[in-house]
């Protein structure tokens, strides 16, 4: 871990470009890569701490199991003098240990861990060393350390796991002239201190995560009491969280990948700064500022208390690592092969132009009171074997290339990369430089006796040669923005990538990043593609005529080029209203039109004999009540006419079709009693007529269990589950405030289609995207299959379906639902056949005699490092990036198809992330396995996710 300090004082920040008092670049041995981690003064000198990683020279990248930690004497004018190498004093945990360098009176204090072998015996060490690298005394136990400071005295160093029998985080204070602990205290349980400061009262601003890997910070006081935050706000591994303040001020930084979270937790604000990462935090002029790097350089953020941003200021053209005791340092170089230690006074320079945007965030923050509990530690003394090597120039050699990076042999022995630094005997010597894609240099040089020979180098590049060809030909050729000629054409390029573009009328641009061997003869042919979009347009009922600018296109559904800009499409249907829309027709960019056409509606003519009768019209959702004669428009359909004079009444049914006309006469006996004498009872014979024709509807409406399709539905407030026959499914809320997933159950006559969807997006857009999904692909095969239908064409079937809701998803997803999602994933069981399509993280399983013999395989960024080799299953799991998927419908589409055989006793699964991201594979198997029915074990699965999953949790089951 990377240490820094905070109890740095600054007088005020300075917008000029100061001139640094010096500035250090010392180059590592040859093959290793170096950084300083923390750095002191000691009677007027400098020491700077740090690590040196052995590279592997055929790839160029860190072997991270060899290096040592090297300790360097540095004088006030910034000369190196010494380089102590601490031999065996190293480990790499994953930026885990902190490498530290504190002084107090003629002492200092060097800190680190050793790990022998490799992720066992990891060994916190603490060593105080003479200001020549001379040994005084050193301690060990087993554990992680975090950070070690000097204060009031003492010092202090927090552990994040300690021995066996103390395996919790803990803190000790150490005598620094003999080593002995005089104090040793266990922190609350399952939180580690990654990083702390001591205040002038002498309480210990801490700050860390815990096992889940969730931020927390507070203070702990001189009486052994302590009060924290838990932030609920997961962090990044390694020094990512971060504390400064009293019980006045107090802000917390939490670093992610992509950018920091900073928290008050006495006035709750929370905001989310994009592009920075907190190497350190601390306060200057009473105002918290956090270290960070931008655009590969190094920058001081000042904010306010409310983490809101103030201003910027540049540190330098490095990678910091620390600030610390007024000096800040960590590497240079673009590549591991290319670090170079780093060191120079801390010193802010010229304001910067950078526009980081503070998001608001919601911080769930839950404040908590803890004891310190005493304990007692054993320690075991720790002598290394301590080189020193003097560094003061004498008789030697200094090169230098553009670009570095160059192998260096001097009489073909191999001495390490540019720029290097080497101490020679006097004589001749032939200096030879090698650089992939760069012609070797070879040099014959004298050194003399006590001469110090400076060599600059420019390598010359090999060059390569791109020849390029189009459809169609004599399109303008551009490389990196410089018109070169039309195609075909043949031309010589330096290596390395280049940005080409070809541009002909008509056709839409082509750019591409090309890479270039040294050497390299490269072809490429290129087939342009025309400037038009294209125009999917359906309508419910189908079959309408479809017009774009006036000129027919044809039936719907219908699918075309269209040129780009804006158009008319109308569509006109016999007996619906016609529509007529304008789009705008995008490049290569499908335009999505699908529309329900309003039917024109029937008149109807009621007369009566004798006339005023009262009239009842009554039909599928509707009622309408009139006095004869009178006339009604009404939807197509069928209705029954009802007359009556509240004695008696009389009804016939009509059949009303779409833009028709119909008459009606009813007649009823003219009797000789008198009109009025039958008004008492016509509310009755309304409500007998009423009740004759609505009734069933009301008893369909109040029917519990309502089936359709052959499936039943019954939702709770916190879940929906779907059955049909040998297929069941729940979603369930799970631990979030709204279910962004969805299922399908669907039973045809000679097959089943399950689905289940997870959205993504924020204001509820997340429950539209898959809602879409689901429905489009009920819409898709209750409109388009039919039984006996071949296997291929289902797939195709599937494949539309998905096509078709990724353009209705993307259609829709503009203001707040701008960038809504989903993944689907599909299963189609017929004849002992399962037919799967696949968007996105969501998976289907199939299961058969307790394992797992088929599973599709997530579009998503883990699952690409994990085909790669980079990582294995078991770390993809709980890689902190697993939650970004590279394929969703509506935001990037694709669609993987596969084809499963099942025999009886099969169990075909169907799950959301909220199931298998938190459940085991070998926990879901074995429920899977025992359930007699897919409701036993869909049910047992979602009782089993719910303690633990932290996402709504969807399974659907076939068996």
């Amino acid at each position: 871990m990377k240490k820094v300090l905070f109890s740095l004082l600054f007088a005020l920040l300075t917008v000029a470009t100061p001139v640094k008092a010096w500035e250090l670049t010392i180059p590592p041995q040859g093959h290793y890569a170096g950084e300083l981690s923390d750095a002191a003064v000691l009677n007027g000198y400098v020491y700077a701490i740090g690590l040196e990683t052995y590279i592997n020279s055929e790839t160029g990248y860190l072997f991270q199991c060899i290096g040592n930690t090297t300790l360097f004497k540095i004088s006030p004018n910034g000369t190196p003098l010494t380089k102590y190498t601490i031999i065996g004093g190293f480990c790499d945990e994953e930026e885990w240990p902190s490498y530290g360098v504190e002084s107090i009176e003629d002492t200092l204090i060097v800190s680190g861990m050793s790990c022998v072998p490799r992720f066992k015996n990891e060994t916190i060490w603490i060593m105080a060393l003479d200001d020549d690298g001379g040994y005084r005394w050193g301690i060990s136990l087993p554990g992680y350390l975090t950070q070690v400071k000097i204060w009031n005295g003492s010092l202090i160093a927090a552990i994040a796991y300690g021995p066996k029998e103390h395996r919790t985080p803990m803190m000790l204070w150490i005598d620094p002239m003999s080593g002995e602990i005089t104090r040793a205290y266990l922190l609350p349980p399952n939180h580690a201190v990654l990083t702390f400061d001591v205040n002038e009262k002498g309480e210990i601003i801490a700050a860390g995560y815990d096992y889940d890997m969730l931020s927390w910070a507070g203070i702990i006081y001189p009486n052994g009491t302590v009060k924290l935050w838990e932030t609920g706000i997961e962090a990044w591994d390694g020094p990512s969280v971060w504390a400064v303040g009293n019980e006045s001020n107090f802000l917390i930084a939490v670093g992610r990948s992509n950018g920091t979270y900073l928290i008050n937790p006495i006035t709750g604000n929370a905001l989310f700064v994009k592009g920075i990462y907190p190497y350190a935090l601390m306060v200057m002029n009473d105002s918290p500022v956090v270290v960070s790097t931008y655009g590969g350089k190094s920058i001081l953020v000042r904010l306010n208390w409310n983490g809101s941003v103030r201003k910027t200021y540049s540190l330098g053209n490095f990678t910091v690592q620390f600030v610390s005791n007024g000096l800040m340092g960590g590497y240079t170089g673009g590549y591991p092969y290319e670090w170079h230690y780093y060191l120079a006074p801390f010193q802010p320079g010229r304001e910067a132009s950078l526009s980081l945007s503070a998001l608001p965030v919601e911080a769930k923050l839950t404040e908590r009171t803890y004891s310190l509990t005493p304990i007692n530690v054993s320690v075991e003394s720790f002598e290394p074997t301590i080189v020193t090597q003097n560094l003061e120039r004498g008789t030697g050699l200094s090169v230098v290339t553009n670009p570095p990076g160059a192998k260096v042999y001097l009489n073909d022995v191999p001495m390490g990369r540019t720029p290097l630094s080497l101490s020679l005997n006097p004589g001749n010597y032939t200096l030879r430089l090698v650089k992939y894609g760069y012609d070797n240099t070879t040099l014959n040089l004298t050194i003399r006796p006590g001469e110090w020979k400076n060599v600059t180098v420019d390598l010359r590049p090999l060059m390569s040669n791109l020849e390029i060809d189009s459809d169609p030909r004599r399109a303008s050729v551009y490389i990196d923005g410089v018109y070169r000629g039309e195609t075909p054409l043949y031309i010589t390029l330096t290596p390395g990538f280049h940005n080409l573009t070809l541009s002909v009328i008509d056709y839409q641009n082509y750019t591409k990043k090309i890479f270039l061997k040294p050497g390299e003869v490269k072809y490429l042919k290129v087939t342009l593609t025309p400037n038009f979009g294209y125009l999917l347009v359906d309508s419910t009922p189908q079959g309408a005529w479809v017009y774009v600018d006036g000129e027919i296109e044809g039936k719907t559904p219908l699918w075309f080029f269209v040129s780009r800009g804006e158009h008319e499409v109308k569509i006109v249907l016999k007996n619906y209203r016609p529509k007529t829309l304008t789009v705008e027709i995008q490049p290569n960019t499908p335009t999505i039109i699908n529309e329900s056409l309003e039917v024109i509606p029937a008149t109807l003519l009621i007369n009566s004999t004798p006339p005023n009768l009262t009239v009842l019209v009554t039909g599928e959702n509707l009622t309408e009540n009139c006095t004869a004669p009178c006339t009604l428009h009404l939807p197509p359909g069928s209705y029954k006419v009802n007359v009556t004079d509240g004695e008696s009444w009389n009804a016939t049914t009509v059949t009303l079709g779409p833009n028709t006309t119909a008459t009606v006469l009813l007649k009823i006996p003219t009797t000789e009693t008198p009109a009025k004498k039958g008004t008492p009872y016509l509310p009755l014979i309304m409500g007998v007529l009423l009740a004759a024709t609505l009734g069933g509807a009301y008893l369909y409406l109040r029917r519990p269990g309502e089936r359709r399709g052959g499936e039943t539905t019954t939702q709770t407030e916190k879940a929906i589950e779907v059955k049909a026959d040998k297929a069941f499914g729940i979603s369930h809320v799970g631990a979030r405030e709204n279910n962004e997933d969805n299922l399908l159950v669907l039973k045809h006559p000679d097959a089943y289609l399950l689905a289940v969807a997870d959205g993504l997006g924020g204001h509820n857009a997340g429950e539209v995207a898959s809602q879409m999904a689901v429905d489009t692909l009920r819409e898709v095969f209750e409109r388009e299959y039919r039984k006996g239908m071949s296997d291929e064409d289902v797939k195709k079937l599937l494949e539309k379906a998905h096509g078709l809701a990724h353009g209705r998803i993307k259609e829709n997803a503009t203001g707040e639902r701008e960038g809504m999602g989903t993944t689907l994933v599909t299963a189609f069981v017929r004849n002992g056949k399962a037919i799967i399509a696949n968007t996105g993280d969501s998976r289907a399983y199939l299961i058969k005699d307790g394992k797992i013999v088929e599973r599709t395989k997530d579009h998503s960024l883990v699952q690409e490092f994990v085909d790669k080799g980079e990582i294995t299953p078991e770390e993809a799991r709980r890689h902190p990036m697993k939650n970004i998927i590279t394929k969703a419908l509506g935001i990037d589409f694709g669609v993987d198809l596969y084809e499963w055989e099942l025999e009886p006793g099969d169990v075909l699964l169907l799950s959301s992330d909220g199931l298998h991201d938190y459940v085991d594979e070998e926990r879901i198997v074995g429920i899977a396995s025992q359930g007699r029915s897919a409701e036993e074990i869909v049910r047992k699965l979602i009782e089993e996710a719910l303690p633990v999953t932290k996402d709504n949790v969807t399974v659907v089951v076939w068996k």
